[in-house]
């Protein structure tokens, strides 16, 4: 793994050479790796492979697999300066004694070279699970693949074998460094297992595309746990391991230097970790750090000390002519962590007026020196008054979901310093998103747990595009900062495994939360061990880089043309429809690869000389519609049929709307004057049937907590009639104690399976005023009632659709049993009248 900074490493030295630290053997060393039995074996493999979005368990039968199993062969395309990965496995038919992975350079056509050195090899490591949160059954109990062990160390500790029946994984991941050329490379990876060998074809698709060095994704993820008990090791050298680590996977640790040590440092501390806040925060990739401090007591933090600390990291900034501050913000974790749950109102107002009160003293300290620090540090008197600007305009994360009790103390500060930080759960009520978004305008949220289904977490026993998708959710709610409670949590609260590597902790029963990477020690590795996890946050982050370039892209070729500002959004409602909604991630491996190559290939064409600028995508029950801007000099043609131009600014307009005659409709668009990358697809899954209100259909609506009154109506009861006949209209009585709730069973719910692809509801809400509402499904298999989506009904017609529904895990959960509808927010709600259903579309794929 990558250094972030040779210098680091000379100033933790000097640390360590001025500092007495508490001996490396704090406990007894009681996790040796496992070595799985040895001994004899005439092995019988299968090869094969699957995309890293799928998790396949070590111990479970390979013909569980079925549906997502491939050939063994590795394909994979990505930009330059990006990493990714594939995997493969190994299934033994019998037992393996002993099996190797070598990788050799990969070769273009013409002959230009990606060197082996560029390709890194790990084996998984299997993690015990005995149960699951209740809205993580996808895959179930046994043993889970999440850490990823540098395979040289599996050979060392003997750990390359594999029981009968198993599925031993293998992750090949690939890093394209700036200079490589584009272009695909071919070759193999050589696999030999008790003196057989097999080859597995490796296809890199490199495109003519760069990841920013520079990471415009802030997070903060809280190293400090228990990486001492699990590395043996409690010096300010190991814990920069961790650090380095978090940053080669653009993520960004808290604080800098560990904060329990302060009180055994000499006193130019803040000198040396002023320096640290240099090395760091000039790497590119690090955009945020958390601010030390030091507790006076349980209840708020030590002014002086912070003072000292914010003047200190100004003179660096003079000193270096570089502001170390611009990625700093302050989260006071130990004091008002979640204080809207806990009661702590007056602490939140006492740690919040001291911390506006040592900003303000600690700039206008830095002020009163401007002419003195120019003269010194030879910097001009502005740059000095930015330094004191920065001070004075930094910002603490409250983390907590909102409380309007405690907003005058966020809300209000004259120099703007908190910023709500609510947990991802939030974003289930529309009403919540619509309060952070648009009112409070928050660009932070963080992560702790994961109950609901389908909301991205970091959990191991969950899909890994859930951590993955979970950047591509932040670019669609303007969400910049992602904070995340721990990475080192090596233990059960109150207790640690006998050994790191056979069981993960299960805090409050979310399997893996807080645990992102395992101790090296045990190994014998200087870093500690990485997990698919992370590596499925990386790829995100990565791509997220991707999808602002494109908007900044398509930003400047709407104002240079006259488009419309939001090209970019409409086009990203399109990319992502099917990857999730709303909060609610719908996605599978072959349509979050839709996307992602979609991505890719969009960007390269709005890099192009023909500006192709992708707009307006609508997709009705029976049409897709569109516009897509190319400059002058090129055409577009698509097979599907003829396409409309229209001059607009410095080329032209084409539009179109297509049929959705089939279950799955293609349209292939070319533009003929590029030589290279002059296609891309757009895809609709599925044909649209519609069923309209009937006697039949009223039958199936019930009552839930609430009681419904309901009948067959003529649709002239509403103005301007519908295009049925009739219509169901349903009024929701009162609740009082109990949610407002009622039920909808339907035969044609047996039928709803993998080769569904939405159902969307027709919804005429004549109350006379905007209704929150949710839908909510109960599975035949599953014990929990589960979210699908949360709306405002506007008053009016609503189309509220129900997607995803192809790629959940049907064989775990069952048939729908009934959907379960949700008014209101509390378990005291006023009667809701005048809800008309129109009937609903079921959109099949066969």
């Amino acid at each position: 793994m990558k250094k972030i900074s040779k210098k680091i490493s000379a100033i933790i030295s000097m640390i360590l050479s001025s500092v007495f630290f508490v001996s490396c053997n704090l406990l007894p060393n009681t996790n040796e790796p496992s070595n799985q039995p040895s001994g004899s074996g005439d092995g019988e493999v299968t090869l094969w492979s699957a995309s890293t979005a799928e998790t396949v368990l070590l111990d479970k039968s390979i013909e569980e697999y079925a549906s997502i199993r491939k050939e063994a062969a590795i394909n994979v395309s990505m930009a330059k300066n990006e990493y990714e990965g594939a995997q493969f496995f190994l299934t033994a038919d019998k037992k393996v004694s002993s099996y190797d992975i070598e990788v050799g350079e990969l070769k273009t056509s013409d002959g230009e070279v990606f060197p082996a050195e560029n390709i890194d090899v790990y084996s998984y490591k299997y993690i015990t699970v005995t149960r699951n949160v209740a809205s993580h059954r996808k895959i179930g109990t046994g043993l889970y693949p999440d850490a990823i062990l540098p395979f040289e160390t599996t050979k060392k500790y003997e750990e390359n074998t594999i029981e009968e029946g198993n599925n031993q994984g293998i992750y090949i991941r690939f890093y394209v460094p700036s200079e490589c050329e584009s272009g695909t490379y071919t070759g193999s990876v050589k696999v030999t297992y008790d003196g057989k060998t097999e080859y597995v074809p490796v296809t890199l698709n490199v495109w003519d595309l760069e990841i920013s060095e520079e990471n415009h994704l802030q997070t903060l993820f809280l190293v400090g746990w228990k990486w001492k008990e699990g590395e043996q090791n409690a010096t300010e050298e190991k814990y920069y391991d961790y650090v380095e680590m978090l940053s080669e996977y653009r993520l960004s640790p808290y604080f800098l230097m560990t904060d329990d040590v302060r009180d055994v440092l000499s006193d130019d501390y803040w000198d040396r970790y002023a320096q640290v806040v240099y090395e760091y925060t000039t790497n590119p990739k690090n955009s945020c750090y958390a601010l030390n401090y030091v507790s006076r007591d349980s209840y708020n933090f030590d002014t002086a000390e912070f003072e000292e600390m914010l003047i200190t990291l100004a003179e660096k900034s003079f000193e270096t002519n570089f502001n170390v501050l611009t990625k700093a913000v302050a989260h006071f974790n130990s004091l008002i962590d979640e204080a809207t749950m806990q009661n702590k109102l007056d602490q939140t107002i006492a740690v919040t007026d001291s911390f506006r009160e040592v900003r303000i003293s600690a700039s206008e300290k830095i002020r009163a020196n401007k002419s003195a620090y120019a003269a010194e540090y030879g910097v001009t008197e502005e740059y000095v008054e930015e330094l004191a600007s920065t001070v004075e305009n930094l910002k603490h994360l409250f983390v907590a979901n909102y409380d309007e009790e405690y907003s005058p103390y966020i809300d209000a500060d004259e120099t703007g310093s908190g910023i709500w930080c609510p947990n991802v759960w939030e974003f289930q009520e529309p009403t919540n998103v619509d309060n952070y978004i648009n009112n409070l305008q928050i660009d932070w949220w963080y992560g702790c747990g994961g109950f609901a289904r389908d909301i991205p977490c970091y959990q191991l026993d969950e899909y890994t595009l859930s951590p993955r998708i979970m950047s591509w959710q932040q670019m669609y709610y303007g969400i910049t900062g992602n904070l995340y409670w721990g990475v080192d949590f090596y233990c059960d609260w109150g207790a640690r495994p006998d050994n790191f590597y056979d069981q993960n902790a299960s805090v409050g029963g979310a399997n893996g939360d807080g645990w992102l990477c395992y101790p090296g020690a045990p190994y014998e590795l200087d870093m500690p061990v990485a997990t698919r996890r992370l590596e499925a946050i990386r790829d995100g982050m990565e791509e997220y880089e991707m999808l602002l370039e494109m908007k900044n892209l398509y930003a400047e070729i709407a104002q240079t043309n006259g488009m419309v500002e939001n090209s970019f959004d409409e086009l990203y409602n399109y990319l992502t429809k099917d990857l999730f909604s709303e909060i609610h991630i719908i996605s599978n491996a072959d349509s979050f690869d839709y996307a992602r190559n979609l991505m890719a290939q969009l960007l390269l064409l709005a890099k192009s000389d023909a500006q192709i600028c992708v707009q307006d995508i609508a997709i009705s029950s029976s049409s897709i519609s569109g516009g897509i801007f190319v400059k002058n000099g090129y055409t577009l043609n698509c097979e599907a049929g003829e396409l409309t131009s229209t001059a607009l600014g410095n080329g032209k307009l084409y539009t179109f709307e297509f049929s959705l005659d089939n279950f799955v409709n293609n349209f292939l668009f070319t533009i003929p004057e590029l030589e290279n990358n002059n296609t891309f697809t757009l895809l609709s899954k599925g044909k649209a049937i519609f069923y309209a209100p009937s006697e039949t259909t009223l039958a199936e609506f019930t009552d839930g907590y609430a009681k419904i009154t309901k009948a067959l109506v003529s649709s002239n009861e509403i103005d301007g009639g519908y295009l049925t006949e009739s219509l169901i209209k349903i009024n929701v009585a009162a609740t009082n104690g109990k949610l407002q709730t009622f039920n909808m069973a339907s035969e044609l719910f047996n039928n709803v399976n993998e080769n569904t692809s939405a159902i969307k509801f027709m919804i005429y809400n004549g109350s006379g005023k905007v209704q929150n509402m949710a839908i909510e499904v109960k599975y035949s298999k599953d014990s929990v009632i589960s979210r699908l989506t949360s709306v405002q009904l506007q008053t009016g017609w609503n189309e509220i659709t129900l997607d995803g529904l192809d790629v959940k895990k049907w064989s775990s959960l069952g048939q729908i049993s009934y959907l379960q509808f949700v008014f209101g927010e509390s378990v005291i709600q006023p009667s809701v009248d005048n809800i008309y259903f129109g009937g609903y579309y079921v959109t099949y794929l066969k």
